[in-house]
């Protein structure tokens, strides 16, 4: 695939993955999506996913995106991409209190073309109700979800196990110990890896590694491409070394305070 497609590819899963659930105000044009989550009080389920503005009306958008989640009290992130405009977003995020808080590697695979080895002491399996209050004990470890989110992740995610949709979840188990956690968005044209982490205290141990193994099988099964996006300096490197491509970089602001 030409490096314009796989470009496409990695910046539409920063804004097409959104999943819009009861409690959430989910604005989508074309050049603009924000997610507000009045009940999921973290940054991952609160921010701009995507703008494409004339330079005469970004301050003002800013602004006000800014006033809007400062308002309910929420934290918050804005993503900028390549095709982010104007170009210089990033610096009038800057002038209205915000901070470049991570930075990502967007990277493309062919899951036919990984061989990853998997750690036989890990075992993956798909998140159901049954093992639900499991996945949300790593929620609450790796991903430090507060309370309040818990809460509301254990009721959207009780809503997308009843009814089905293009989510898939994974839990890990260590020797038999809930450890880490993943899940993937499966589109028409490529599936977006999302939400992988491991416990502090089990990372190392081939945990991430299984987890994305196992997806990636799942993905090539369905004869598709894989988009990710990673940490720069936590795993990244961890999917680089296992032949993943990075494509571009994506840059997430929060407010500095």
């Amino acid at each position: 695939m030409e490096l314009d497609k796989k470009r496409n590819l990695v910046e539409r899963a920063t804004w097409e993955n959104t999943q819009g659930r009861d409690g959430q105000e989910v604005i989508v044009t074309p050049n603009w999506v924000q997610i507000t989550s009045p009940f999921a009080p973290t940054p991952f389920m609160n921010g701009v996913l995507r703008c494409e503005l004339p330079e005469h009306d970004i301050d003002l958008r800013v602004r006000h995106t800014v006033l809007h989640f400062r308002a309910k009290g929420l934290p918050f992130r804005w993503k900028i991409v390549p095709s982010t405009r104007p170009a210089d977003l990033g610096q009038r995020l800057e002038q209205n209190g915000m901070v470049l808080k991570e930075k990502l590697f967007g990277l493309y695979a062919e899951p036919g073309e990984l061989k990853i080895a998997s750690n036989p002491k890990v075992r993956v399996e798909a998140v159901t109700l049954q093992n639900l209050e499991a996945w949300l004990a790593v929620q609450a470890n790796a991903w430090k979800v507060p309370p309040l989110g818990i809460e509301y992740q254990r009721r959207s995610m009780t809503e997308a196990l009843k009814n089905g949709g293009r989510y898939e979840n994974y839990l890990a188990c260590l020797d038999g110990e809930p450890v880490g956690s993943a899940a993937m968005c499966v589109n028409n044209d490529y599936v977006y890896l999302m939400g992988g982490a491991v416990n502090e205290a089990h990372r190392g141990q081939g945990v991430y590694r299984t987890l994305t193994a196992h997806r990636l099988q799942r993905i090539a099964e369905l004869g598709l491409p894989a988009v990710v996006h990673c940490l720069e300096k936590t795993s990244a490197p961890i999917c680089l070394k296992l032949g993943f491509e990075k494509i571009c970089e994506i840059h997430s602001f929060e407010p500095a305070n």
